[in-house]
């Protein structure tokens, strides 16, 4: 009778453990399996291979991955120390800076051909001057080629602002004649391949406001990042995009010289919500930089853009912008 007891005992004991257990881990793996629907198929097939019908042993179970480790999610062991777009100033590339500035045999630095000066880095760090548009843009692409690997999103590209503002110029006469018309071998230069997917740009409304977007030529949309919705309602964005949707399918057309491409216009998104709201609208410019910096690297955690960091934010831009030109 104290065997049967025993028994059932043990019994019990070993189910009211075991099934919760399983759960667990079910749900765990679940978890994991949606967020990685983002990740690049050999990371993807990797993680479903070590967990799909494996037993897992006790000292096992705690190294399934938390949600917050994975990507797109951004945990702190995947932060980058210096790169990371929230990460502070990196002191070692302040002080590099600093001498370079205080050096009376400057070592001449050049984008696109151009020479920029000490005033020239002093105008980045200015709220509304016209110098930012191009160099956070000139940033990216700088990052994307030096650090590769900091982008997830491995089918974009960064054309920045120049590449819209040259559309913009030639539209008048794409409107006259869109089917014969050819854009100029100018937009050679930004190097749109068959493979990629996404481009990032901005938009400049009312002469201050930068609007970050992003084309996805896959799904044939524009997506614009309003963090301005107080000032500028969604709605009174769209004509403002409406030229780009016109005409990049024509454009695209003509890089690829395949007639047999969709010319119909791109849809038009316009997204406010989901990301934190620009107070001064002379910072627009470096909420729609990190915004589309974040798209590209997969970022979701946008908490410190914020009007009390964007002092730092600017500082952080302009050493990073010195240090990827030496």
């Amino acid at each position: 009778m104290i065997c049967m007891n025993l028994v059932l005992m043990r019994d019990v004991c070993e189910i009211h453990v075991f099934q919760p257990l399983m759960k667990i881990k079910k749900r765990l793996v679940q978890q994991d399996s949606q967020v990685n629907e983002d990740v690049e198929p050999p990371l993807q097939n990797k993680f479903k291979a070590d967990t799909d019908n494996v037993p897992l042993r006790r000292s096992e179970r705690g190294q399934i991955s938390s949600i917050h480790t994975q990507p797109p999610f951004t945990g702190v062991r995947k932060k980058h120390p210096i790169l990371h777009p929230f990460e502070p100033v990196d002191k070692t590339r302040k002080e590099k800076m600093r001498e370079w500035k205080m050096s009376n045999k400057k070592k001449k630095l050049r984008i696109n051909q151009e020479i920029v000066t000490a005033k020239w880095f002093s105008d980045i760090k200015t709220p509304g001057k016209k110098a930012f548009r191009n160099a956070g843009f000139e940033l990216l692409k700088l990052r994307q080629i030096n650090n590769p690997d900091l982008f997830l999103n491995k089918t974009a590209l960064v054309v920045g602002v120049k590449f819209l503002e040259e559309i913009d110029e030639l539209y008048d006469e794409f409107l006259d004649d869109k089917k014969g018309f050819q854009f100029g071998t100018g937009f050679d230069k930004y190097n749109i391949e068959k493979t990629i997917n996404f481009l990032y740009s901005t938009i400049v409304v009312a002469e201050k406001y930068l609007l970050g977007v992003v084309v996805n030529l896959e799904k044939r949309s524009i997506t614009a990042f309003n963090c301005a919705a107080m000032k500028f309602a969604d709605a009174s964005l769209v004509p403002y995009d409406n030229a780009y949707a016109m005409a990049l399918p024509f454009m695209i057309r003509n890089f690829f010289k395949d007639v047999s491409m969709d010319t119909n216009k791109l849809s038009i998104k316009i997204v406010s919500e989901g990301f934190p709201q620009v107070l001064k609208i002379e910072d627009s410019g470096v909420y729609a930089l990190k915004l589309i910096e974040c798209h590209a690297m997969r970022i979701v955690d946008l908490t410190k853009l914020s009007e009390e960091k964007i002092a730092i934010i600017r500082e952080k831009l302009v050493v990073d912008i010195f240090s990827e030109l030496q």
